[in-house]
């Protein structure tokens, strides 16, 4: 098992609607979401997962409260870090909030899952606005499909339903294997609440979806394979800079 560990970079944070990550429940609850990405710490190559995106970003598509953090040149920087340092790129998947700035990072291999990549250069069009085909213009894109590992102590997972080819990022660590979800989620798609468990509720997919099906599978996979789990937009990593 290879000692790594995840920092969260966040970038910008927003208010939403909490039925936004959990399916049919939270309507009406305003939560804060945090806007990432992550630094996988450890192996020889820098590798980092999504891109994030700007405050300016969320308003100009007409989604409120969102305010920046950091850019991505001053997030990297608390690690030492530029964009032309970073060797790898994986994207969990191709909405404009995840890869928005993956052009800044002009040295790496920017990791897609097929079915995601095909989907993305012609969308349906109930999704067609969370794409923009300019985010995969002019990259050094390397296409997977399926589970593979990336590096040692790193892999990635196929977790369609969000999207249809979304993925997800195993990596391991002293403290059991971490899971960066793949999907749009909070801590509330794996930690609920008592009277869910009693009747038998193990998880609670995705709000937003493509395929329910597949989203509730992707969400239960990843509960009972990860010791540590990385929900993509759960605000406590707006604070917590190291996992574990």
């Amino acid at each position: 098992m290879a000692n790594y560990s995840i920092r969260p970079v966040p970038i910008c944070k927003q208010t939403m609607d909490k039925g936004f990550m959990t399916w049919r429940m939270n309507y009406g609850q305003q939560i804060d979401a945090g806007n990432y990405l992550f630094y996988i710490e450890g192996p020889k190559l820098n590798i980092i997962v999504d891109t994030g995106a700007s405050a300016e970003m969320f308003t100009a598509r007409g989604y409120g409260g969102a305010t920046d953090v950091q850019t991505v040149e001053e997030g990297l920087g608390k690690l030492n870090l530029k964009p032309e340092d970073i060797d790898i790129v994986i994207i969990t998947h191709l909405h404009w909030d995840h890869a928005a700035f993956v052009h800044k990072f002009t040295k790496a291999k920017v990791i897609i899952q097929k079915t995601e990549l095909d989907f993305a250069r012609n969308p349906h069009p109930a999704n067609a606005s969370a794409y923009d085909e300019k985010f995969i213009k002019d990259i050094n894109i390397e296409v997977v499909d399926g589970d593979e590992e990336i590096v040692a102590g790193v892999k990635v997972l196929l977790t369609p339903g969000h999207t249809p080819g979304n993925q997800s990022v195993v990596v391991e660590t002293a403290k059991g294997l971490a899971i960066i979800c793949g999907f749009c989620s909070t801590s509330d798609n794996f930690e609920l609440p008592p009277e869910l468990r009693a009747r038998g509720v193990q998880i609670l997919p995705p709000g937003l979806h493509v395929n329910l099906f597949q989203a509730y599978d992707s969400t239960l996979r990843i509960k009972q394979e990860a010791d540590i789990i990385v929900s993509l937009h759960d605000a406590k990593f707006l604070d917590e800079h190291r996992i574990p």
